[in-house]
């Protein structure tokens, strides 16, 4: 059962630049916690330097907490139409659905990372993109481009 999640698009794409700053530059992973009312993102490198940032966001389900790389997220947010972002959620190991508010035309996957201890993750993230019945390419020079096909296929198969 898929929660949802409404945030301002800007306000989340500001929130995840900020966070990304400390990423670590390999994996470009960032922990996405949700609870009640607000998503609270975290960050951390190597060198031990941490990010936090705290957005308001509509979501009423129990507290989750998400890996993803930050550089699919700022990639869909930069390309989605319209001034609020739904991401419908399920759990820390399923695929996030992210839209248009009141939109169902294009739709965007993004797979999560799995998280580990505190700084480190394991890259198992991809992403995708539909627009209508056809896959497209929605953001010209990356990382969309180079997943979004087999992430597709292997969600057809589910």
């Amino acid at each position: 059962h898929a929660e949802l999640v409404l945030a301002d698009k800007d306000e989340l794409k500001q929130a995840l630049v900020r966070t990304a700053i400390l990423s670590n530059e390999k994996y470009r992973g960032i922990r996405f916690r949700l609870s009640k009312g607000v998503a609270h993102l975290q960050a951390h490198n190597p060198e031990q330097d941490e990010a936090e940032e705290e957005v308001e966001v509509d979501y009423q389900g129990g507290e989750l907490t998400i890996g993803f790389n930050v550089g699919y997220l700022l990639d869909v947010l930069a390309v989605i139409d319209g001034e609020q972002i739904q991401m419908s959620v399920i759990d820390s190991n399923s695929s996030t659905l992210l839209t248009p508010k009141g939109s169902d035309e294009c739709r965007y996957v993004v797979m999560p990372m799995r998280l580990r201890a505190i700084g480190t993750t394991v890259n198992r993230d991809s992403m995708g993109a539909t627009c209508g019945p056809f896959f497209r390419k929605a953001y010209q020079d990356g990382a969309l481009r180079a997943h979004h096909f087999a992430t597709n296929r292997r969600l057809a198969h589910h």
